[in-house]
């Protein structure tokens, strides 16, 4: 992308196996400094050895009390190499798609803005959204 094709940036895996998810599943993630913009979603994380250690697929944003998107430039993600081998596999066995079971719902903890800060409203998941044209 654009005059730096093939620029490399250095990071810091800050967390292993972190469980990000959504209406769409739910995945296992490495959370790392490693400067991604778009457009790197499948890109390699790779390590001082140049082994491939992770796939790039996400950016961290966060909801500013006035409901605006911030971008956490160092906040990043990376599907763990094990989660991807698995999920090619699948693909490739089952024509192109993955195949999992759901039930619908999706299911959240609520947080309370206070300032800057984000603070765990409650200790208990709720119901938070049904997928539409779901069983739920």
């Amino acid at each position: 992308m654009g005059s730096y094709p093939y620029s490399v940036t250095d990071g810091i895996i800050s967390a292993k196996n972190l469980p990000k998810g959504g209406l769409t599943g739910k995945f296992v993630f490495l959370q790392h400094t490693a400067t991604i913009i778009w457009g790197n979603s499948g890109g390699p994380l790779i390590n001082e050895k140049f082994e491939v250690v992770g796939v790039n697929s996400q950016i961290a944003f966060a909801t500013a009390p006035d409901g605006s998107q911030i971008l956490q430039q160092h906040i990043n993600f990376s599907l763990e190499p094990k989660l991807t081998e698995r999920l090619i596999n699948e693909v490739i066995a089952n024509n192109g798609r993955v195949k999992r079971a759901h039930m619908g719902l999706e299911v959240a903890q609520a947080y309370r803005v206070e300032g800057e800060s984000y603070t765990l409203q409650d200790e208990a998941a709720k119901i938070y959204g049904v997928i539409p044209r779901s069983n739920a």
